[in-house]
């Protein structure tokens, strides 16, 4: 019998976000952005194949599906710290001067409200769970990217240079 394997993102404002990330932050939990845009084939392959199977997935591992062992019990308590939200990328011209990049799809990581990682070569949902633990443990350890200087950690191969005065106002 097929098993539906997906669970469709939820769709935050930017607005939204700001409140997400202020003072009443969630503890010891990423909240992972996904910028994407419904006109971008590549966000929409994205969306629809890859994240929301890593949303399923990180559910299903959350709730102690699948094997038990207590390798895998270290896993499920850090799936259940992952929460995955899609932003609209065409609403999102703030967001893009307030964190320096200008293309989508782009994924920011934040750990009690601090952006820990951020980046746009993530294409598969294993690429993304794989992003979303190393980031879990960076907020974990303080590792937080500095304000405005999103460019020094983040992962921008697809892009030829990026930086924090980079605007779409011109676009």
């Amino acid at each position: 019998m097929f098993a539906y394997r997906r669970q469709r993102l939820t769709l935050i404002s930017v607005k939204q976000l700001a409140k997400l990330l202020g003072p009443d932050c969630p503890q010891d939990t990423l909240c992972a952005v996904a910028v994407l845009a419904s006109w971008n084939p590549v966000c929409t392959k994205l969306e629809h194949y890859q994240l929301e199977a890593a949303q399923w997935e990180l559910q299903q591992e959350a709730a102690g599906s699948g094997e038990s062992s207590s390798s895998n019990s270290m896993q499920q308590s850090d799936a259940a710290r992952i929460q995955l939200y899609k932003v609209d990328g065409s609403e999102s011209r703030d967001l893009q001067q307030q964190y320096g990049f200008r293309t989508v799809p782009m994924f920011l990581m934040f750990y009690r409200g601090k952006l820990v990682s951020a980046g746009n070569s993530i294409r598969t949902k294993d690429e993304f769970k794989e992003a979303a633990f190393a980031a879990l443990a960076a907020g974990r350890r303080k590792e937080f990217l500095p304000d405005g200087a999103i460019n020094t950690k983040g992962d921008f191969a697809v892009l030829d240079t990026i930086t924090h005065d980079m605007s779409l106002s011109g676009y």
